[in-house]
């Protein structure tokens, strides 16, 4: 799996998700966290490595609608739950940080904070 960095400031996220404004994506019912490629040069900020679970959430939810029993539906949902549980550690993982993390500039500040408000207005 691909391991990703986020780095305020230059925290940029999917182009979906950035054009917007938010750092999040909405994929059936999970509310997911992407990397881009191409993120801007940085010199410090907050940096957190957490992994893409976006394609095995998209996989699971794939065989939760496709499965005709209830039984074959257990062990996807079962994994689609710990996908979510992961997700949103990493999402209180970058909160801690943002939280401890002491801007250089008043931009830089107004920055970490969007970022931080954002975060928690999706978690549970």
């Amino acid at each position: 799996m691909a391991r990703s960095e986020i780095s305020p400031p230059g925290f940029s996220l999917s182009p979906i998700t950035q054009n917007d404004g938010h750092f999040f994506r909405h994929v059936d019912g999970l509310w997911l966290i992407e990397p881009t490629t191409g993120a801007l040069p940085v010199t410090g900020g907050v940096k957190m490595q957490f992994t893409d679970r976006l394609r095995r959430a998209k996989h699971r939810n794939l065989e939760i609608m496709n499965a005709k029993k209830a039984e074959d539906r257990e062990k996807p949902y079962k994994d689609l739950i710990e996908v979510t549980e992961k997700t949103i550690g990493y999402g209180e993982k970058g909160l801690r940080a943002l939280n401890c993390y002491v801007a250089a500039s008043l931009k830089e500040q107004a920055l970490i904070s969007d970022i931080t408000q954002q975060l928690q207005h999706h978690m549970p």
